[in-house]
Formats: C-alpha cells, structure tokens, sequence
C-alpha cells in the first residue's frame, strides 16, 4: 500500500511537471507570435526609413541645383551692369573678359528659401525615421534574446533538445517535437 502511494505521488508529481512544460511550450509560442509582430513593424519602420532618405535625398539635389543656378544667375545679373574700364564691384577689376551669362528661367529668393525649407523638413522627417527604426531593432534585438534565452532554458527543463539556427532562434520544428513529446507523455501518465 505504501509502496502504490509512493507510485501515485510520483506520477502525480510527473503529471504536474509535464503540465507545466506545456504552458510554459505554450506560453513561448505566443511570444515568438509576437517576435515575428514585431520583426514585421521593424521591417516597415526601416523601409519607412529608406523612403524618406530617398525624398530628402531627391529632394536636396533638386535644390542644390536650383541654389547653384540661381547663384549664377545673381552674377550673369552683375555682370549685365559691366562697364569696360570701370571696376567690377566683386573683384575690382576693370577688364572683364569672361563675364557671366544670365539664366532665364531661375526661382527667385523667395522660391528657394521655400524649397530650403521644405527639404530642412524632410530632412526633419528621414532622421525622425531613421531614430524610430533604430529603436525598433534594438527592441527586435532584445525581444529576440529574450525569447532565445527563455526558450532554451524551457526545452531543457522539459528534457527537449535545442537546436539553434545561425541566427540564435530555436527552431520551430524543436519547439514543436518537444510539444508533442510533453503531449505523448501527459496522456501516458493520464
């Protein structure tokens, strides 16, 4: 009689321990749910990134290159008040063999301060970007080590071998061949 409650108490206690590992199997699968949810927003706050680096990027050129035109033009505009033998009012000059040539169609002062302003806001925008991604993989890095560590630690209790991928992350396969280990060996004690 003694010897049938050591039994029971033992399978009992197996019971419970084996129980305990499938919550805790189940637990790990929801967080790496929400590992791979949160890998997913990574992604999309570093594409976010690269698309607001592109419009700034696109849209500093286009004002460098209107700032440069217009700039020539302000000297074509000096240059047009040129008098031969009279001193240039830039250099002081008073031969003026290669004077510059007025552009057209150029923005004025206005438009480019606009435009200046505009790619100062995206620029705004892309480091805004850029400081959200980061902190989106340094929250994917740590929920990903997290996760690593409890899901090793879990296998192990549970007497389930771990193998790791290059990229420290359990495999799923192990995850799911100690699940249903646990599963064969609660009905077993049932």
């Amino acid at each position: 009689r003694e010897q049938v409650q050591l039994s029971l108490q033992k399978t009992l206690t197996e019971l419970e321990h084996w129980q305990q590992c499938r919550n805790k199997l189940s637990g790990l699968a929801t967080q790496y749910k929400e590992l791979k949810a949160t890998k997913h927003t990574a992604q999309n706050k570093q594409q976010e990134f690269l698309q607001a680096q592109q419009q700034f990027e696109q849209s500093n050129q286009t004002y460098l290159l209107a700032e440069q035109m217009f700039w020539q033009s302000q000297a074509g505009i000096l240059a047009q008040k040129l008098q031969a033998g009279q001193p240039c009012p830039v250099c002081g000059s008073k031969e003026h063999p290669a004077s510059a040539v007025c552009l057209d169609s150029v923005l004025t002062k206005e438009q480019l301060d606009e435009q200046k302003q505009k790619v100062e806001q995206l620029r705004a925008e892309m480091s805004k970007k850029a400081t959200e991604a980061g902190q989106m993989d340094t929250l994917l890095q740590t929920q990903r080590q997290h996760y690593l560590q409890q899901a090793l630690q879990i296998l192990a209790d549970c007497g389930c071998e771990a193998v790791v991928q290059e990229e420290n992350e359990v495999l799923l396969q192990t995850l799911v061949e100690c699940s249903g280990q646990v599963n064969a060996t609660l009905e077993q004690l049932k």
